[in-house]
């Protein structure tokens, strides 16, 4: 008796598409190959993208390097007092507020983490929860505020799509 492959019959093009080749999404992706949508079924994945953020990966033991004007201070309490009331006194909060949904801003956040046995913060500014969060990835004006106001420096390095970081 030969193997029976299950298969699963696209609803868009109707093709038939093997179960068992599934391949696991990326966990880093470039800012300039955005994912999908979340929840949007990916047929070169075999699966249903999952959520990624935009922002800069970095290792807890280097935040010294990254923020020397911290001062041993709690990072969320620096977050709030150095970025986010910043961000608002300059009226950033307002300016990008989202067009789709009254509610939602756009703005710098962190998130704290561990992967491959480190620990790291993510700063992170945009998701491809809907299409509005992901075009903020090219919006020049918006990456420029965001760099100035969370004082990211040359050595954050480039900014990257990162799956499951918050």
């Amino acid at each position: 008796m030969a193997d029976r492959t299950e298969t699963l019959t696209c609803p868009h093009c109707k093709s038939e598409i093997p179960l068992n080749i599934t391949r696991a999404f990326p966990k880093f992706l470039p800012i300039d190959q955005p994912p999908q949508r979340e929840g949007k079924y990916d047929l070169s994945y075999n699966r249903i993208t999952p959520l990624y953020h935009l922002g800069w990966y970095l290792r807890s033991e280097d935040l010294p390097e990254y923020y020397p004007d911290n001062n041993g201070k709690p990072m969320v309490s620096y977050w709030r007092d150095e970025v986010t009331i910043p961000w608002v006194d300059a009226g950033l909060q307002s300016k990008y507020m989202s067009k789709v949904y009254k509610y939602r801003g756009f703005q710098p956040r962190v998130s704290f983490g561990k992967y491959n046995n480190e620990y790291y913060l993510f700063v992170y500014i945009t998701s491809n929860v809907d299409q509005e969060a992901i075009d903020m990835a090219a919006n020049a004006e918006y990456l420029a505020d965001v760099k100035r106001i969370a004082k990211v420096k040359e050595n954050f390095g480039q900014l990257q799509w990162v799956q499951g970081a918050t």
